[in-house]
């Protein structure tokens, strides 16, 4: 029986694909510093893993107004509610 998600998975697995080669980017950017960017040590691999979260975030909502546009809704306060009051007819 196949999983059923919201058919984004290529977005989702595409943040979490990207995440891992850019923290090693900026982990390497921000811990030695480079050009006009001083090192930072570990607080740099702090402020790495602040910027790939971020992306993360930013593909994940982009993905999810994606899935609502295609769906006709948009997402309501009522929606979050643990219960799912509110959210009668959303998801079909």
């Amino acid at each position: 029986m196949p999983a059923e998600g919201n058919d984004n998975g290529f977005l989702i697995s595409l943040s979490l694909i990207t995440a891992g080669g850019a923290n090693w980017f900026f982990d390497w950017l921000f811990l030695y510093g480079h050009g006009r960017i001083p090192a930072m040590g570990i607080a740099g691999s702090g402020w790495a893993t602040v910027v790939v979260r971020c992306w993360m975030l930013l593909v994940l909502l982009v993905a999810s107004v994606r899935s609502f546009r295609e769906r006709g809704v948009w997402p309501r306060w009522g929606m979050l509610r643990p219960n799912g009051a509110g959210c009668v007819g959303c998801l079909v």
